[in-house]
């Protein structure tokens, strides 16, 4: 007769498992997917902890299991990722939102606040990917403009979703284009924001496996220095920014702030900053443009 598993003594044996595995925080992992499985919250797994699963729902929770040991990201498998106490979907056509990325939108609220901005505030977001960013800003923000710019067709939908999602929608525009290319040339923006590819080319092969296998390596790689896209930026963002507008970008290692901080000072940029995130590494550098 097979083994009866209840949720309590499934969710202890796939910890282990994952433990043994060295899966990424094994007992999260293995409730966000025996959650999936069963289509219930984490909360629901404690209040239930004595409910016995079906055939169907083993071998489904299995699948994941194997999915999860082959690399895949639990964000992936699952279809989601919280970001900014909100939720978002996501797939293999966009990163995965990073905790350390809520430090750029954390600067960007806080200095919208400090400069106490009445009127409509205009932000634009290169790259948006998921949408992780430009969502939180309108949700936070309620005088903003958002106006979320991504090449890839893929990411714009998904987006689109997220911002529908979490009932922002009406405060966004979504474009697929690359960088400034869909604008005119009008300083028009008050703040532009951005978290670009700033993995250097050579070092991609050096990432874990879930990130190298999964996520989209135009998400991820920057060239050969994996400052490309900081110059691309840079080069033309007086063109779109008003004077004293600022520029927010969220950067990967810790030299790469001292280069980005060269760069912005090569294109007029003044009052620059650098913060770091909740782990003490250097992650947000911004700048005000002076024309």
């Amino acid at each position: 007769m097979s083994k009866i598993w209840t949720i309590k003594e499934i969710l202890n044996w796939t910890s282990d498992y994952f433990k043994e595995k060295e899966v990424d925080a094994p007992r999260l992992t293995a409730e966000l997917l025996l959650a999936k499985v069963l289509r219930q919250n984490r909360l629901y797994l404690y209040t239930n902890f004595n409910q016995p699963l079906n055939k169907t729902e083993l071998s489904s929770f299995k699948a994941l299991i194997q999915r999860r040991i082959s690399g895949e990201p639990t964000a992936y498998i699952t279809g989601e990722k919280e970001f900014w106490s909100l939720r978002f979907r996501v797939n293999k056509s966009v990163l995965i939102p990073r905790p350390e990325t809520e430090v750029l939108v954390e600067q960007v609220v806080n200095y919208i606040k400090v400069k106490d901005l009445k009127n409509t505030v205009n932000i634009l977001d290169i790259g948006t990917g998921s949408g992780n960013i430009a969502v939180s800003l309108a949700s936070e923000i309620k005088n903003a403009k958002l106006f979320a710019l991504d090449k890839s067709f893929h990411a714009v939908i998904t987006a689109k979703e997220n911002a529908k999602l979490n009932n922002c929608d009406e405060k966004i525009f979504f474009i697929n284009g690359d960088t400034f290319y869909p604008f005119k040339m009008k300083r028009y923006f008050d703040i532009i924001v951005s978290n670009p590819p700033y993995i250097k080319s050579g070092d991609i092969k050096k990432l874990q496996k879930e990130v190298r296998n999964f996520e989209p390596l135009s998400a991820l790689d920057g060239g050969e220095d994996g400052l490309c896209f900081y110059e691309e930026i840079l080069k033309k963002t007086k063109f779109f920014l008003k004077n004293r507008g600022k520029i927010f970008f969220e950067f990967g290692l810790s030299e790469q702030g001292n280069e980005i901080n060269k760069l912005m000072i090569e294109n007029d940029f003044q009052d620059i900053k650098i913060v770091e995130d909740y782990s003490g590494n250097p992650r947000v550098i911004s700048g005000v443009v002076n024309l």
